[in-house]
This record gives C-alpha cells, sequence and structure tokens, in this order.
C-alpha cells in the first residue's frame, strides 16, 4: 500500500484566484511552504505582485476571472511556461461584486452571481482540459449557505449555494478523468483585508457573535481556511470528491 505524505505540494503547479488579500493570500503562502509552485493572479498584477513578494516559487499575473477569453488565454499561458497545471484554488469572489455603482437589486444580484458562481465555473471549464488524472479543483462556498446569518446579502447566499451544485456536478462529469473536485465552505474568519474595507469595531462585534455560536470557542483564522484547502490539493485527498468542507469551528451545528 503507498502512503501519501498530507499536504505535500512538491512538484506541482497551483493557480490561485483573488490572490492578494485575505484567504487567496495565506492560500498562496501555504501553497508555496508545501513546495507547489504558486500562479497568483487578482485583478491588478501590481498589487498581487506586492503581495506575494515575499513568498517563494510565486509568479504574480492580473486577472479578472469574468473575462472568458482572458482566463483561458490565462491558463494556457501557464501551461506553456510551467508545462502543467495541476490544483486550481478559486478563491476569487465578493458578498459586494463589482457592481460598477448599480443601484437596481436584480442588478446586482447578477454581478454577485456573475463574479462567485459564473466566473468560477469559466475557469472550471478553462483549466479542466489541461489537467492530468490527480488534478483538483476547489471551489469556494460559504458556510452561511447552510445557516443565513451576519447580514450577509441574499445574492451572495444563493450564488454560494450555487457553487456547491457547480461542484458536485463537477465531481460527477470529472471523476472518469481521475480528476477531484471540491469545496471549502468558510465560516466568519476575520482577517486584515476584512478590516480594511468594515470597522475594525464591526469586525470584532461579527467575532463575538460568531464565537458565541460555534462549537470551538475561538476565532477562526485564514490558517484554518487555507488547511482545508491544502489537505484537498495534495495526495491524501486522492479518494475524496464532490464534497463541501465547513470550515466554522461548529457555527452551523448552533
Amino acid at each position: 500500500m503507498t502512503h501519501h505524505t498530507i499536504g505535500d505540494l512538491s512538484g506541482r503547479v497551483v493557480l490561485v484566484t483573488g490572490a492578494a488579500r485575505g484567504l487567496g493570500l495565506n492560500h498562496v503562502r501555504r501553497m508555496s511552504e508545501a513546495g507547489a509552485t504558486v500562479v497568483a493572479t487578482d485583478l491588478h498584477e501590481a498589487e498581487v505582485a506586492a503581495a506575494t513578494v515575499d513568498i517563494a516559487n510565486v509568479r504574480a499575473a492580473a486577472l479578472d476571472i469574468r473575462d472568458t477569453d482572458a482566463v483561458r488565454s490565462h491558463i494556457e499561458g501557464i501551461v506553456a511556461t510551467e508545462g502543467r497545471l495541476d490544483v486550481v484554488v478559486n478563491n476569487a469572489g465578493g458578498a459586494v461584486g463589482y457592481t460598477g455603482g448599480e443601484t437596481d437589486p436584480v442588478a446586482i444580484f447578477r454581478a454577485v452571481v456573475e463574479l462567485n458562481l459564473v466566473a468560477t465555473y469559466g475557469v472550471c471549464l478553462a483549466a479542466a482540459p489541461h489537467l492530468a488524472p490527480g488534478g483538483r479543483l476547489i471551489l469556494t462556498s460559504s458556510s452561511t449557505t447552510f445557516r443565513h446569518s451576519f447580514d450577509v446579502p441574499v445574492s451572495y447566499v444563493a450564488a454560494k449555494t450555487g457553487v456547491i451544485g457547480l461542484t458536485r456536478a463537477l465531481a460527477r462529469d470529472l471523476g472518469e478523468r481521475g480528476i477531484a473536485v471540491n469545496a471549502v465552505a468558510p465560516g466568519f474568519t476575520p482577517h486584515d483585508a476584512m478590516r480594511g474595507r468594515v470597522q475594525s469595531e464591526r469586525v470584532d462585534a461579527m467575532t463575538e457573535v460568531a464565537v458565541r455560536d460555534q462549537a470551538i470557542k475561538r476565532s477562526g483564522t485564514p490558517d484554518d481556511i487555507s488547511s482545508a484547502v491544502l489537505f484537498l490539493a495534495g495526495p491524501g485527498a486522492d479518494f475524496i470528491t464532490g464534497q463541501v468542507l465547513l470550515v466554522d469551528g461548529g457555527w452551523t451545528f448552533h
């Protein structure tokens, strides 16, 4: 019997979207530490390059995941440059989305679903033909799809629920090729990028509420989420597909 080292990504090439800050940036760091070559993308190359400058084996690039042609070209470029692509971590998304100042609720809903669900599908669709057996697609859902709270927009919950369906459908479609497709569903996880968008006092209050309702009485950390992603990306998860891994300290079971 072959025994795998869980989380060892030596020799693997990984694409992480939404990598300039927060959870995405932490995923990049952890993947690099696990031995992977990482392509870190975000909307602005200068921002993601500055954020990852101290991380080994990382190449930064600009990518708007909503641009289907750009996504396809970018992934083809990774394969041409690195010779392979093994893991895609679909981290890019957001509760607000890039709505361009829209105020119409339906337009905002459409923009959030476009960013979190449709664009994620576009990345997976572009990457799948280049993945060999053992390849991984990792999607990002949310614990709020199981328990709605924290004043999270309906559009975000709907989109992230769609991500769960997408994960299961892709797992079925790609399983015969030996490609595993899974999702992580983070609980409330405060990080520096969040404090840049939301007043620290509100983040602290939300953290207090989350911890109160969790089974594990501490705040979630980016490393908690990245550890789950690293596990799903690694050889120890070869026989796991179509799953949604809740990383929320037991918040959804309250």
